[in-house]
């Protein structure tokens, strides 16, 4: 469909920096071979649950914490994992750092030969979110590199706002953080909070809460028409 809205965008959050963290640990050759396999296993869970998203992002002392946490952790294999993955945030001190951090990150998921296949397979969850992130990364300009890095070391200092606020999408805001600006970027696109909030408020028998949330739902820009085509349900509500 020539009117359907973009892919969701991708904001690089503190949080996605210490996924990546991990995974270039969990994935180094040939370090990876000799942690012992029920610790890895629980990296990888760990990561799962993280990228996946179903629940919201734990913080970065309990993301150690978590990883800390697993089988086997008290080998000493393990142990240099660990140590490793806690201390890199120290490494990520200025721009130049993060910067190199992200450049080396296609090491995971390009081929090396061509009959030896990438460490990451392009289209496997981890394979697919370390692009995605690099991508993103790519995206920024040097303001948009310098806010993450100091978001990141603010969030790893247990600031939790800290590089989370909501992003502001139109021609002219955050000019000085992209580079290169895609259709998602300048456009914010309808999102689900506004319908979860209605939900609530209907179920509570808040009316004005349900009513107001509703309303804001079906004001979001759906499509590149200029009525959204939906907004008379909404009034059939209110």
């Amino acid at each position: 469909m020539d009117d359907a809205p973009p892919p969701t965008d991708h904001v690089l959050r503190p949080h996605h920096v210490d996924l990546l963290i991990i995974l270039v640990f969990a994935f180094k050759e040939p370090d990876c071979k000799d942690i012992p396999p029920a610790f890895l296993l629980h990296l990888y869970r760990t990561l799962l649950n993280e990228i996946s998203e179903v629940s919201r992002p734990q913080s970065h002392n309990d993301l150690m914490k978590t990883v800390c946490s697993g089988p086997g952790a008290d080998s000493e294999k393990s142990q240099r994992v660990i140590t490793a993955i806690q201390a890199a945030h120290s490494d990520l001190t200025s721009a130049d750092q993060i910067t190199n951090f992200f450049g080396n990150l296609p090491s995971l998921f390009v081929e090396k030969t061509e009959d030896e296949p990438p460490v990451l397979m392009r289209r496997s969850i981890f394979g697919y979110f370390s692009r995605r992130c690099f991508v993103s990364f790519l995206k920024l300009s040097f303001s948009g590199v310098v806010k993450l890095q100091k978001d990141y070391q603010s969030w790893c200092h247990d600031d939790a706002s800290a590089g989370y606020d909501p992003i502001v999408k139109d021609q002219l805001s955050n000019s000085d953080l992209l580079i290169f600006k895609t259709q998602a970027d300048k456009k914010s696109w309808a999102k689900p909070d506004a319908y979860e909030a209605w939900e609530k408020g209907y179920a509570t028998g808040d009316e004005n809460v349900a009513t107001e949330n509703l309303r804001r739902f079906f004001e979001q820009h759906f499509h590149e028409n200029n009525d959204s085509g939906v907004r008379q349900h909404a009034l059939l509500n209110l």
